[in-house]
């Protein structure tokens, strides 16, 4: 089992205060979009901090020296701690650095995207880019704590909204009974208008089936945990094939998750009804839910598909769905992935 306690507050200075206690000295890392939430903390608390560059380009060792230089410099012991404050990017960069400091120190993280509260800041996955692969390097590593404040989430702009909703609903179909599928339906203007009680249940229920998968296989050792690439292999190969930065990852998972229902569908292990009803709920958000792919580009994304990590014995193992919370890994007919993605 996992040893992070997850914490919500509905104040920045709250969870602030709450990412801090307990520990003799602390290092803030931040980006430069995430420095200025954090004000009314920095006023009263002179804390030493990295402030890093937004985004993926970051993400290198570049940044983890940067922030282990810091913590040496600022006296961090082992008995210390490394805070997060921002999306993936910075959680993930944070919560290696702390691995690796004196052979582990403390790591606290704060998500401050709606992505990364939903779903990166938990499972103790950490890492950075190296040599043009992502995550090439990381470890196991969970945070002390996950503090989850839900005022961010009305900062958000709506395209990185719109990234963390995709994983939610993705939740949604994995969860182990229809009570998430049945709010997000229920609560769509409320979560559109993102009205923070609401949301902020959202993100309870929403973390509360990735913490099920996770803690039931930490490391992946199981396989279990590898129901939570639900959507990733079809949208992986989607954003490979666009480019870096031409769909958010969130909206490439939904549209790789209806693919999925689509293809099991045709594989025949996808019950139909729950596909029916999945993929309307996906739409109703405003997702994408057809083929994407022109014909032409079919081959260049079958070889990003062929890319994949989730292997074995030499075939990809593709995440898919006999119904909600019941997920079977199976290959996949090269047709019949054709005949889900490519445009009609």
């Amino acid at each position: 089992m996992l040893k992070t306690e997850i914490l919500y507050f509905d104040s920045v200075l709250d969870a602030a205060r709450s990412a801090r206690e307990g520990y003799p000295s602390a290092l803030w890392v931040l980006d430069t979009n995430t420095q200025p939430l954090f004000s009314s903390y920095f006023d009263t608390n002179d804390s030493p901090r990295v402030v890093l560059e937004p985004g993926e380009a970051a993400k290198n060792e570049h940044s983890v020296a940067a922030i282990l230089k810091a913590a040496k410099d600022a006296g961090l012991g082992r008995d210390s701690v490394i805070i997060a404050a921002g999306g993936g990017v910075v959680c993930d960069l944070s919560a290696f650095a702390a691995s690796v400091y004196m052979r582990g120190c403390g790591a606290v993280l704060i998500p401050t995207t709606l992505l990364s509260m939903c779903d990166a800041s938990y499972g103790g996955k950490t890492g950075f880019d190296w040599l043009g692969v992502k995550n090439f390097i990381g470890t196991f590593y969970p945070a002390d704590k996950v503090v989850i404040c839900s005022e961010f989430v009305r900062t958000l702009p709506e395209k990185e909204f719109r990234n963390g909703m995709g994983e939610v609903l993705k939740h949604s179909m994995l969860a182990s009974d229809d009570t998430l599928s049945v709010f997000l339906s229920e609560n769509r203007k409320a979560i559109g208008e993102r009205i923070s009680a609401v949301t902020g249940e959202m993100i309870r229920r929403s973390l509360a089936v990735k913490k099920e998968y996770v803690d039931a296989d930490p490391t992946e050792t199981t396989g279990l945990r590898r129901a939570l690439n639900l959507g990733h292999t079809f949208g992986h190969a989607l954003e490979s094939l666009g480019g870096l930065g031409s769909r958010s990852h969130g909206e490439s998972v939904a549209w790789g998750c209806a693919m999925a229902l689509k293809a099991g569908l045709a594989a025949g292990v996808t019950d139909p009804d729950f596909a029916v009803s999945e993929l309307s709920l996906l739409a109703s958000y405003g997702y994408e839910t057809k083929g994407a792919v022109d014909e032409k580009d079919f081959e260049a994304y079958w070889s990003y598909v062929l890319g994949d990590k989730k292997k074995k014995g030499g075939q990809i193992q593709f995440a898919l769905l006999e119904k909600r919370g019941r997920p079977v890994f199976m290959p996949l007919d090269k047709e019949i992935v054709r005949a889900s993605v490519v445009k009609h």
